[in-house]
């Protein structure tokens, strides 16, 4: 399996505690545009570095809770913390740097665990860096903010979410997503490290006050909803995501995916179930064809009923 780098590891602990790039810079007395920089993954970590202790030293105080420590456990794939700060502090640094697949200043290897705790209570401050084009995606218009961006290949469905969910995070205001797919869902049950970014986004995302409405696809065979619940569970939690469920059988010929943020950004993409794998995804930025698409997901969603009832400990 593939292990995450330095820089998504760093980038994951910042997300799921709240940490902005000038929080951590003060904290190790770096400049916030090198954090930047190495959370982006275009500067490696020099070997011994002592920022990187650091960082390990900061982010052992982030986690004081049991639901926050449940989260750092998770992600260490560990069985207990250390209940001291300098003892949770090495824990975190020997992860951070411990060598593997990636060839950047000696290696640094990532995690292969999944995520199945609650949420920190800390929000996001931070902006994600533009996303990654997978091999054989570009840019339509040929520039990084063009209001269209192709996404082709295997990791095309991973690619384009995680290019959508980063846009979500920069916006200025929250807002709402609104989200269905009847296509495939191994691009996000198959691989544990992207899983692991994808809740670490939607972390942020929902800790930045946004709403989800989604639309689930009932008829998936029993292992591709438990997979796949098991991902969702967690999120529900929070209180912030409304589950539907279209009522009626449909014929299965042709796949849909639409993720729309309305005002920010939405992901399209239709496939056949033979050409799931390779079909086009478009991440689009246009402010009119984002407001068509959420016309597009509010028509289909006065088609569907509710799935279920969630009830946090705020409600009586």
């Amino acid at each position: 399996m593939d292990g995450m780098d330095f820089y998504e590891k760093l980038d994951l602990l910042m997300k799921l505690t709240g940490t902005t790039n000038s929080a951590l810079a003060r904290y190790t007395a770096l400049d916030a545009s090198y954090v930047s920089r190495l959370r982006r993954g275009t500067r490696a970590p020099v070997g011994n570095a002592v920022y990187v202790r650091g960082f390990a030293s900061y982010f052992s105080r982030q986690f004081g809770g049991e639901r926050e420590r449940k989260i750092l456990r998770d992600v260490l794939r560990t069985g207990e913390l250390p209940r001291d700060n300098e003892g949770l502090a090495l824990l975190i640094g020997q992860w951070l740097v411990q060598p593997g697949s990636a060839a950047v200043s000696g290696g640094i290897e990532g995690f292969l665990g999944g995520f199945s705790g609650g949420l920190p209570g800390a929000g996001n401050g931070s902006k994600r860096p533009a996303p990654t084009e997978p091999e054989g995606g570009r840019e339509v218009s040929g520039a990084s903010d063009a209001p269209v961006s192709l996404y082709q290949g295997g990791d095309a469905k991973r690619q384009a979410v995680l290019g959508f969910l980063s846009l979500v995070l920069q916006a200025s205001r929250p807002g709402e997503l609104l989200l269905y797919s009847d296509e495939p869902m191994d691009w996000l049950t198959d691989d544990p490290g992207f899983a692991a970014r994808w809740a670490a986004l939607l972390v942020g995302v929902i800790g930045k006050g946004n709403r989800i409405r989604i639309v689930h696809t009932v008829s998936r065979n029993l292992d591709e909803m438990l997979a796949a619940l098991s991902k969702w569970i967690p999120l529900y939690m929070t209180g912030a995501i409304e589950p539907y469920y279209y009522p009626r059988k449909r014929d299965g010929v042709f796949g849909r995916t639409l993720f729309v943020s309305p005002g920010v950004a939405a992901v399209s993409a239709t496939s056949t179930g033979e050409t799931a794998g390779q079909a086009p995804h478009f991440l689009v930025r246009d402010p009119e064809a984002v407001e068509a698409f959420a016309r597009e997901f509010r028509s289909y969603l006065a088609l569907c009923r509710p799935l279920m009832r969630i009830f946090t400990p705020r409600q009586q």
